[in-house]
């Protein structure tokens, strides 16, 4: 019930070092008003599109693979490689989650009806085993 009290009705926090462009997309895709939402609405992506944030970005250019990326990290791990996250965030314990001792409510479970998700080991490992 409180991460969905959260989700509904709490203060979404944004650092003041993030830039007001970023800021705006941000806030653009948490409104919870879906009609207002940036994406949506008679536009559609291309709201997301023409938005301040992507400015810089060639879409033609990134649909054919054209678009040279502003950051390319070098992966030293294959795809676990973690060693650009820090060591802090990796090992936090998680909280705030539901649980399968207070399950959804049905009302709740209906504004989900449709979707289908399997959490696959091969894609979400188990981060605390992992060395960086």
């Amino acid at each position: 019930d409180e991460l969905q009290n959260k989700i509904l009705n709490g203060k979404f926090p944004i650092p003041s070092w993030i830039s007001t462009e970023a800021k705006s997309l941000i806030k653009g895709f948490m409104e919870r008003k879906v009609k207002k939402r940036l994406g949506t609405g008679p536009k559609g992506i291309t709201s997301i599109k023409n938005h301040p944030f992507f400015k810089k970005v060639n879409w033609k250019k990134m649909l054919k693979k054209e678009e040279v990326p502003p950051i390319r990290p070098k992966v030293k791990k294959g795809k676990l490689d973690l060693s650009y996250f820090d060591q802090a965030f990796l090992t936090l314990p998680i909280s705030d989650s539901p649980s399968s001792s207070s399950p959804i409510s049905p009302s709740i479970q209906d504004h989900f009806k449709g979707f289908s998700y399997s959490r696959s080991p091969a894609n979400f490992p188990n981060f605390s085993t992992l060395r960086i």
